[in-house]
C-alpha cells in the first residue's frame, strides 16, 4: 500500500519535471512526460481507491482456497509467485542435462 503511494509520488513528480529541469520548451519532451506521469498517477488511484486492495482476498472473481498467501500478499501475487517458481524450475530442468553434458565433456 506504501509502494502504491510512492509511486503516485512519482508519477507527479514526472508531470512536474519538465519545469523543475527547465525543457518544458520541448514540446515533445514536455508531452511525454506529462502524459507518462498522467498515467503513472491513474494507476495508483485506481489501485488505492478504485481497484481493490489484493489483501481483501478477492480479485473480482473466484478465490481458490490454495490461493492465500502465508506472506499476506494476496491471492494475485501468490499466484505470480507460483507461476514464476515453475517457469523457472522448468527452465533448470531443460538446462541442467546440458550443463552436465559440458561438464562431462573433456576440456579441448
Amino acid at each position: 500500500m506504501i509502494g502504491d503511494w510512492i509511486e503516485l509520488v512519482i508519477g507527479v513528480f514526472v508531470i512536474v519535471a519538465p519545469w523543475i529541469f527547465g525543457f518544458a520548451d520541448v514540446p515533445l519532451a514536455r508531452w511525454t512526460d506529462i502524459l507518462a506521469g498522467l498515467a503513472l498517477v491513474l494507476m495508483n488511484l485506481w489501485e488505492i481507491y478504485g481497484g481493490g486492495s489484493s489483501s481483501e482476498g478477492s480479485e473480482g472473481g473466484v478465490s481458490g482456497a490454495g490461493d492465500a498467501d502465508p506472506e499476506g500478499e494476496g491471492p494475485k501475487v501468490a499466484r505470480t509467485k507460483r507461476a514464476r517458481r515453475a517457469s523457472v524450475a522448468e527452465f533448470s530442468a531443460k538446462l541442467a542435462p546440458a550443463v552436465r553434458r559440458k561438464k562431462s565433456e573433456p576440456f579441448q
